[in-house]
């Protein structure tokens, strides 16, 4: 455990050690004079101490991952906390082959969770999300993340979703291809099927020869003989009739936190002005478009709307903004390759997509928040109603229910892969009507939409069409931008990606076309079928710094006190990376003692922290005891990628005039002169003993399992702050 170095021994021709100048209370006979003293006085003060207790709370972690669909490199981090959250540290980083890999890291003892992110090669977000540390494991796929809860973590549930009432919208109808192509002529401009024709020619004049009959002719020797009917030879026309749009409010829809949550400063960064979602500026605004890094090029991107392609697992939509008053209805649409989306079930998933009913201040289902426009936000101060910028916001995250192929199956979240979805907006009362209360089974036409264009231009109404051309839909390519189409059309909703997520903003109704109304990202196992396009962050967050780790040390000068705060250090150091960093924070101790790692001497922590020189006994002013003060700089030290604090490799070498006392490591179930503690930790402050600062470190002490997070209760006044 300690090794006690007598430096000046002397041998007299009797064969005795003579002492005296080494220690001024060891006893001549007994260089372990004051470890048994130190033992006694642990007794007494902790009582026996568990034989299995390591004085470590920190434990190595192994964590692996199976996500397939993640093509090629990926780059996976893990983290304490969601990155946005104030106690989140970076704890390791590691490349990915095709979704596969694995890393060991440090956690404490007393964590159950970590928080996962794996970026693509395109820089997206593949995964972003918490998953449970069990029996020091933990395993990344898709589907194994854990979510968030006011009392703690839950594994992610079976699907309770049923079907509810349908509803056929009148209103809103859709124009259907029944599959029958008729063929137009010249005689009465008739548009008949091949039969039809067929029939008609039997009662013309020689055959008909002398009409335009939209079929190739054929001639035998320059004689008319009749017509190919397998050759059209004048345009054809596909019939089509309109149906109902029907949709199918779904039951037990779950709610959760959406992860992470975010700052009303960060929102004003992504919705105030100048950004993708700046309040009543259309989205093709020559201020809108400036944030295109392609300029008409990512235009045509954002106006081919947004459907996603499921590669399996489960797909979920946090809503992060809305500057809506009106209820709104969120649902989708899911289909295979070859059907049509708009004759497919219609599924209701968010029934009340106003930022009340969904986003909050300070913790979720805490403060409702209302519409978010522009308007009341303070540019300045970056904030709403007044509410601080660094206020905490709380999104809420829906999952999407799968019922099977054929939609004849008990709902489950799990969507095989090959299914498109496509999202639609479906407001439920009439525009600009305050009462949420009493819908009236309204849904407004000219304010439903879906999130590709192409399905908008087929229902029946002339707001989703562009009144000038009807197509193209994106802005021709010669002239000023944004001026030579007064109406985009059926452009209700966009796609982009920041800071690796992707997000989808909608439009509800008006003309504003800034298609904020209702903003969530997409999250889950899929891919697009073109990737959005990209609108660069100018001023980044800063990554969470790296997992840090106190060592805290007992001198032994005096055997009474215990307090640990004689040397301390912190260690940081994120898994996967060759170099830590050794920071020096206090020193209770009055003698020279210098920090070792792997024998290199690091410096005395008096002079580590603030230059101090002995005085003309050999001995320092105490520091950082009363108050956490200034640290020493930070020391960089090589670290294999692997290293772990649970086998930390620091000494202290502490001198007492001619002798050296090393503090390393505790022995198993013996008193430490060292530990590991969290780099949170707040030592005691000097001659209080640390069972007196922490109350239940008595327990942890006589029972490793027992109190593992004794360092979480601090006596007010005891620690050092």
């Amino acid at each position: 455990m300690r090794k006690l170095l007598l430096l000046c021994a002397l041998i007299t021709a009797s064969g005795t050690f003579f002492l005296s100048s080494c220690s001024k209370d060891a006893n001549l006979y007994d260089p372990n004079q004051k470890v048994n003293e130190y033992n006694n006085s642990w007794n007494q003060q902790f009582g026996a101490i568990d034989p299995t207790q390591d004085w470590n709370v920190a434990t190595t972690v192994s964590a692996t991952a199976a996500c397939p669909t993640i093509a090629g490199e990926s780059e996976m981090r893990i983290y304490s906390d969601a990155p946005l959250e104030d106690e989140s540290n970076l704890m390791a980083v590691t490349k990915l082959t095709n979704g596969a890999g694995s890393i060991s890291f440090d956690a404490k003892k007393a964590a159950n969770h970590v928080f996962v992110s794996i970026k693509n090669s395109e820089g997206l977000f593949k995964i972003y999300n918490y998953y449970a540390i069990v029996n020091g494991t933990v395993n990344i796929t898709p589907s194994d993340y854990i979510t968030p809860t006011r009392s703690g973590f839950t594994r992610a549930a079976n699907c309770p979703v049923t079907k509810g009432e349908k509803k056929v919208l009148p209103n809103i109808k859709f124009t259907f291809d029944t599959g029958v192509i008729k063929y137009k002529g010249g005689w009465g401009n008739n548009i008949l099927s091949v039969e039809e024709w067929k029939e008609f020619v039997k009662t013309l004049a020689n055959g008909g020869e002398y009409y335009d009959v939209p079929f190739e002719k054929i001639f035998e020797n320059g004689i008319f003989k009749g017509f190919d009917w397998s050759k059209p030879r004048a345009g054809s026309e596909i019939s089509t009739e309109d149906r109902n749009v029907e949709i199918t409010l779904l039951n037990g829809v779950a709610q959760e936190e959406a992860v992470p949550c975010w700052t009303l400063g960060q929102g004003y960064k992504l919705f105030g002005p100048g950004s993708f979602f700046m309040e009543s500026q259309k989205y093709y605004s020559n201020e809108k478009i400036n944030l295109y890094t392609n300029g008409l090029e990512d235009l045509k991107k954002v106006e081919k709307g947004f459907s996603i392609v499921t590669e399996g697992g489960e797909i979920k939509m946090p809503v992060v903004y809305g500057a809506t008053a009106i209820s709104d209805r969120l649902g989708y649409i899911y289909y295979k390759d070859g059907q049509d989306p708009l004759a497919q079930p219609h599924y209701i998933l968010i029934n009340d997509a106003r930022p009340q009913s969904n986003i909050y201040f300070n913790s979720w289902k805490g403060d409702a928040v209302g519409n978010m426009a522009l308007s009341n936000w303070s540019e300045p101060q970056k904030s709403l109603w007044g509410i601080p910028k660094d206020t905490k916001m709380y999104g809420t995250s829906y999952k999407l229910a799968f019922f099977g192929e054929n939609h004849d199956q008990e709902a489950t979240y799990n969507f095989p892969a090959g299914y498109h979805i496509v999202f639609f907006i479906a407001p439920y009362q009439p525009y600009n009507t305050n009462d949420y209360s009493n819908h009236n089974g309204n849904y407004t036409e000219s304010n439903y939409n879906y999130s590709l264009p192409e399905l908008n231009k087929r229902i029946h109404d002339d707001n989703h069409r562009d009144k000038n051309t009807d197509s193209p839909t994106y802005i021709t390519e010669t002239g000023q931008w944004g001026n030579q189409v007064s109406a985009r059309g059926a452009i209700k909703a966009a796609a982009w990606t920041f800071n690796g997520q992707t997000f989808l903003g909608f439009e509800d109704g008006g003309g504003d076309e800034d298609l904020n109304d209702i903003v969530f990202w997409v999250e889950g196992q899929y891919k697009t079928p073109e990737p959005p396009i990209t609108v660069p962050d100018p001023d980044p967050l800063p990554e969470p710094q790296s997992e840090s780790w106190i060592i805290a040390c007992e001198d032994l000068g005096n055997t009474d006190d215990i307090d640990f705060n004689d040397v301390v250090f912190s260690v940081s150091h994120t898994a996967g990376e060759t170099t830590a960093k050794v920071t020096p924070l206090a020193a209770g101790g009055v003698l020279p003692s210098n920090i070792y790692h792997g024998g290199n001497n690091l410096g005395e922590i008096h002079n580590l922290i603030n230059g101090a020189q002995p005085n003309a006994n050999g001995q320092y002013s105490m520091l950082n005891t009363g108050s956490k003060g200034t640290p020493g700089s930070a020391i960089t030290i090589n670290v294999p990628a692997n290293y772990s604090v649970t086998n930390h490799g620091f000494t202290v070498k502490v001198k007492d005039q001619n002798e050296s006392i090393v503090l390393e490591s505790a022995e198993i179930g013996t008193a430490p002169q060292m530990l590991v503690l969290p780099g949170e930790w707040a030592w005691p402050t000097e001659r209080t003993p640390i069972g007196t600062a922490f109350p239940m470190f008595v327990n942890w002490s006589k029972a490793a399992n027992t109190a593992i997070d004794w360092y979480k209760s601090p006596v007010e006044g005891k620690v050092v702050k």
